[in-house]
């Protein structure tokens, strides 16, 4: 299959082994344990969230930048116990990542759109990632997530990885291989993960959304596009939902959703239009797998 060629889809995934069978070699003994889908439909459920709502308008921003004030807002609401924050319609245009809280729905009203910088400097400190399986320090990605509960986006706004822009870090997949080859050796050798530190200098291209070590996930009706690298990449995650997501995203490597060692995750009634896998299941490489 050409990759590269425009894919459309609209499906429910349930993520989950129907069935584990294990055989000895003699053949003569076997045992087989069936797990029928409703039981693990039980144990995913969105997540609720306090009726508290902060909203953010175009407008409100008289200096600074855009993902510090949102971040301000999503600490300020997480803090108060949790609740949604809402973004108005318009275009908000991030120099750095947006970084989660606990008990946060990040909503993006219609017409909203978040933008993010193509300057690798904004997204440093490095952050601790899954990056094609191997576990790194590296540029955070444009949204993240860590150890947390109960987060999620939603809203009919836009995500958008400016992937497109001139010198976007869509241009780093020709440079990456050096750093690519030296993160799977360290993988390979079992070195410290804290001794596994790229960012500055480097070129792995950070995720779009990357989530990791969370649970309890929603993510619902929001449009993805123009991604450098993976779009929406949950590790290590449990109990996710993924609905009426719309990605469009046509480069290469654009994986829609990477499920990367996660449990209990549904997808469902979602389009995919990207340059590489729809949705795409991983337990990572090498010693990290």
């Amino acid at each position: 299959m050409n990759r590269h060629k425009l894919h459309r889809a609209a499906f429910l995934i349930i993520v989950v082994f129907l069935s584990l069978s294990f055989n000895r070699i003699s053949g003569q003994e076997s045992s087989k344990i069936t797990v029928d889908k409703s039981m693990i439909l039980e144990n995913i459920k969105a997540p609720g969230f306090p009726a508290k709502k902060i909203i953010i308008n175009p407008g409100d921003l008289k200096n600074g930048k855009w993902n510090n004030l949102i971040n301000k807002k999503i600490v300020e609401c997480s803090k108060a116990g949790g609740g949604t924050v809402i973004l108005a319609a318009g275009d908000y245009f991030c120099e750095g990542p947006i970084v989660f809280q606990n008990n946060i729905n990040l909503h993006l009203q219609e017409n909203a759109r978040l933008i993010f910088s193509q300057n690798p400097k904004d997204y440093l400190p490095v952050v601790f990632v899954r990056w094609e399986g191997t576990e790194a320090y590296n540029y955070s990605p444009f949204i993240y997530a860590n150890n947390l509960e109960n987060i999620a986006i939603s809203g009919k706004g836009i995500i958008d990885g400016n992937g497109s822009a001139e010198n976007s870090f869509r241009q780093w997949r020709s440079k990456q291989k050096e750093d690519q080859n030296k993160l799977r050796e360290m993988g390979k050798e079992g070195i410290p993960v804290e001794k596994r530190v790229f960012g500055d200098g480097h070129f792995l291209r950070p995720q779009l959304i990357h989530f990791i070590n969370c649970r309890n996930i929603l993510l619902e009706d929001i449009t993805i596009t123009n991604s450098a690298f993976w779009l929406i990449q949950p590790t290590y995650c449990d109990n996710i939902t993924i609905r009426r997501v719309n990605v469009n995203s046509r480069f290469i490597n654009n994986d829609g959703v990477d499920l990367d060692s996660d449990t209990n995750v549904l997808i469902e009634n979602c389009n995919f239009t990207t340059g590489d896998d729809f949705v795409a299941i991983k337990s990572g490489r090498d010693q990290d797998a």
